[in-house]
C-alpha cells in the first residue's frame, strides 16, 4: 500500500508563503464549548451562515460557550435550508461556516495553496480531476470574487489509531472519550480509509492514494510538495 502525503513547498520567508498561497480566514462558526473540557474542532461545512444569524453572539466568535447555550445556536441553525438534518457531531463545536474571506496571492497561476492547513484551496483543473477520480471524498466550495480557484473541504477522513479510538461519546457536546490524545504522525494499515484523498484523524494532514497521486503527477501542479508516508502493520 502506498499513500502520500501532500503539502506546500518550503518558502524562504512568511512573505514568500503569503505570497503564493494568500490568507483565508472564517468569520462565521459554531463557537467551542464548556463540557467534560474545554475543547472546540476544526471542520469546516459548506453552507453559507444565514444573513439573519450572522450578528448572533457565538457565530461571529469563538469564545467557549455550556452546552445549553450551543445547543440554543444549533437549534438557530436548523431552522435554515440546508442546517435542518444535520446531527450534533456534523454541527460540532468550532465548525466553521462558509462564506469565508480569502486574500488572493500574488502568483496566479498556482494549483494548490495553502492559507490554512484544514482549508487547501485548489485551481479549477485540479478540482476538475479530483471531481473525476474521486467526487465522493471531498466537497468544492466557490470563494467569493474568485473565478480561479476553488476551497475543498475534505470529507475523508482516516480512523483513529487503535489507542484513540472508543464508542463512547458525550451527549451533551459530542466528544468522543479517548484514551490518548497524540498528535503524531503515524499511519497504520487499518487507519487508512478506501479513498483518493483524506486527512489523518491525529494532525489533519492531507494524504492520497498512489492512484489519485499519478493522476495529479500527470498535471505537473504547482505549488505542491509529494511525501511518501511509510505506513505501518498493526
Amino acid at each position: 500500500m502506498k499513500i502520500w502525503r501532500i503539502k506546500a513547498p518550503s518558502y524562504r520567508s512568511s512573505k514568500e508563503k503569503a505570497n503564493h498561497n494568500g490568507s483565508i480566514s472564517f468569520p462565521y462558526g459554531l463557537p467551542g464549548v464548556k463540557c467534560c473540557g474545554t475543547w472546540s474542532g476544526c471542520d469546516l461545512l459548506g453552507i453559507d451562515c444565514p444573513q439573519e444569524l450572522r450578528d448572533v453572539t457565538g457565530l461571529n466568535d469563538s469564545w467557549p460557550l455550556k452546552p445549553k447555550r450551543l445547543d440554543k445556536l444549533r437549534e438557530e441553525l436548523r431552522r435554515f435550508e440546508g442546517f435542518s438534518g444535520l446531527s450534533i457531531h456534523e454541527l460540532s463545536p468550532g465548525a466553521r461556516l462558509m462564506p469565508p474571506t480569502f486574500k488572493q496571492p500574488h502568483h496566479k497561476d498556482n494549483d494548490f495553496l495553502w492559507p490554512a492547513l484544514e482549508a487547501p484551496v485548489v485551481s479549477l483543473r485540479v478540482a476538475a480531476l479530483l471531481s473525476r477520480i474521486c467526487p465522493d471524498d471531498f466537497e468544492a466550495v466557490p470563494l467569493p470574487n474568485t473565478p480561479d480557484w476553488v476551497l475543498i473541504i475534505i470529507r475523508a477522513k482516516s480512523k483513529p489509531p487503535i489507542e484513540r479510538r472508543s464508542d463512547r461519546h458525550c451527549k451533551r457536546c459530542g466528544r468522543g472519550n479517548r484514551v490518548s490524545n497524540s498528535s503524531d504522525f503515524v499511519v497504520f494499515e487499518d487507519m487508512v480509509p478506501n479513498a483518493g484523498i483524506f486527512c489523518l484523524d491525529t494532525t489533519l494532514h492531507l494524504l492520497i492514494s498512489d492512484e489519485l497521486k499519478n493522476y495529479l503527477s500527470e498535471l505537473d501542479p504547482s505549488n505542491i510538495i509529494f511525501d511518501l508516508v511509510e505506513v505501518q502493520q498493526n
